[in-house]
């Protein structure tokens, strides 16, 4: 892009457009993104690794038997290593990898890559090696776990930029699906011959697991989602936990006609091929509602909204986009 020096300063030189681009919200408090993740990071760690160990002591007390050291510190590292687990793969998804290796991260950071995972290490840690069965009812019990598994602590905003402050609360739902993970497998290991506990102590401990997850997300997400204003001259500014937020306009830019035309067209270009599909879909609900009145006086009233909303439906969309991208980059002044 060139970047003329006029004679004379704030002159726009001939053949040349001054451009304002749209603003754009900015943090400008990066590093506490890095500190705000460490933390509640941390914070998830340790309720995972508290809720393991009371899983491990309820389902043994349950089961009538005094849990050891060992039982506990394996429950503590099955919840540590799940946690973890879902952590890293937050932070590799984090740097916008291509989506097939995305994909296969997903995949394999999911229950049904996990609860394999955690029956093997508990189980070559205590018995030296994993019997099969153990891991076959592993994989069957990831299936009502799954939701375990799908979480993130720092919440991703929707299409329109939004947080759902409220999102945390679906993790109540863990309550019942982990209790129901813990019956599976215990019910699985059973029917393969190796019982490992009674059905009912299985689920309670697979709840008390759910209960104290559900709180650890429910605490970081409460605490990731607090946004507080920030008095900053009536521009809008807010903080939260990743960093100070604030609307920046960028600095006007000097571009010529040809290189105004070509960012015009970028930006023009997918808007009014949106304003295109939007008209066909109006125009395919129409009809769709005519079909399904069966009438003339149905089929008049599709026919009139479609001449009163898209009185040139298919030519309307290109020019729309390309207004709603001047709109977007407006040329401020002209080149004399």
């Amino acid at each position: 892009m060139e970047d003329p020096t006029p004679n004379n300063v704030g002159a726009i030189p001939p053949g040349h457009v001054e451009v304002q681009p749209p603003p754009i919200i900015t943090n400008t408090a990066p590093w506490r993104a890095i500190w705000g993740f460490g933390i509640l990071a941390i914070l998830d760690l340790a309720i995972n690794a508290g809720a393991g160990a009371a899983a491990v002591r309820v389902g043994a007390q349950l089961n009538g038997v005094t849990p050891s050291t060992l039982a506990i510190q394996m429950g503590a590292l099955a919840g540590l290593t799940k946690a973890a687990t879902l952590t890293f793969r937050e932070i590799v998804l984090m740097n916008h990898v291509n989506m097939v290796f995305g994909m296969l991260l997903f995949l394999i950071t999911s229950s049904f890559g996990i609860c394999p995972l955690l029956a093997t290490e508990v189980g070559n840690i205590v018995l030296g090696e994993t019997p099969k069965e153990f891991v076959v009812a592993a994989v069957v019990a990831a299936v009502p776990l799954f939701f375990e598994t799908v979480r993130d602590i720092k919440p991703k905003p929707d299409a329109d930029g939004e947080v759902d402050y409220f999102r945390w609360l679906w993790a109540i739902f863990l309550i019942p699906f982990n209790a129901l993970g813990g019956y599976v497998f215990a019910r699985m290991a059973t029917n393969q011959g190796m019982p490992i506990s009674n059905y009912s102590a299985a689920c309670s401990a697979g709840a008390v697991y759910g209960t104290l997850t559900f709180l650890a997300r429910a605490i970081t997400g409460i605490v990731a989602v607090i946004r507080i204003p920030v008095d900053d001259g009536g521009h809008g500014a807010v903080e939260d936990i990743f960093g100070r937020w604030e609307v920046m306009i960028p600095n006007r830019i000097v571009v010529t006609n040809e290189e105004y035309a070509r960012m015009r067209r970028g930006v023009g270009t997918p808007l009014g091929q949106m304003f295109k599909g939007l008209s066909r879909v109006t125009d395919w609900m129409m009809r769709g509602m005519a079909c399904c009145c069966g009438c003339f006086l149905g089929r008049e009233f599709s026919k009139e909204l479609r001449r009163n909303s898209f009185p040139n439906d298919m030519e309307m969309g290109a020019p729309m986009g390309f207004m709603m991208a001047e709109q977007l980059l407006p040329a401020i002044g002209h080149g004399r």
